[in-house]
């Protein structure tokens, strides 16, 4: 998510860096057209990427990509305590780290991540390529559970010089995902 558009519930401009594989852009908002251009390029180049992966599965296997295939490979990295003493740079270097060694693990190609400074709490947005070139099929269920889990773990890994550890286990807490429009209506009764 670079964030090319505003979300409502902001009360002011985005603030996003995002890296992908040709470096590091803010979002339009900085008003940079270097970053403007960027963003376009990326948008291109997914939409590119959608196609090339339905075009290549149908010639391999003489039918359409499943309904409901997922191109890309989302990942979330939400931090449950305010980083803002921690300078950005250290944080984007832990993330850049994780999110490539992610990749790699999962034999997902990366394509870019961002780092959300707008919001209650700073967070990542990553998006992998969720497509084996070489088998013609997606990598996402093949992965499971295990991999998931195992990529908190490696998170923890990753940011833990910067003084965070991994969250307790649902089974543990009994908590269950809110979605982040549900978590400010808890928020917005507490006020």
């Amino acid at each position: 998510d670079v964030r090319e558009r505003v979300p409502a519930y902001l009360k002011r401009d985005p603030k996003v860096i995002f890296r992908d594989l040709r470096g590091l852009h803010r979002n339009r908002s900085s008003g940079r057209p270097a970053d403007a251009e960027a963003i376009r390029a990326l948008h291109w180049e997914l939409e590119q990427r959608r196609k090339d992966q339905g075009q290549l599965y149908c010639r391999a296997h003489r039918k359409r990509l499943p309904r409901g295939t997922r191109p890309f490979v989302r990942v979330l990295v939400a931090f449950s305590r305010q980083v803002e003493e921690i300078p950005a740079c250290k944080l984007l270097c832990a993330a850049e780290e994780f999110f490539l060694n992610l990749a790699v693990q999962g034999n997902l190609p990366f394509v870019y991540f961002a780092f959300h400074e707008d919001e209650e709490s700073p967070h990542f947005h990553a998006l992998l390529e969720n497509y084996d070139y070489e088998l013609n099929e997606t990598r996402y269920r093949a992965l499971g559970r295990r991999f998931f889990s195992d990529a908190q773990d490696m998170a923890e890994e990753y940011f833990q010089h910067l003084g965070f550890r991994r969250g307790i286990s649902r089974m543990l807490t009994g908590e269950s995902h809110r979605s982040p429009k549900e978590a400010r209506k808890e928020e917005a009764l507490f006020k």
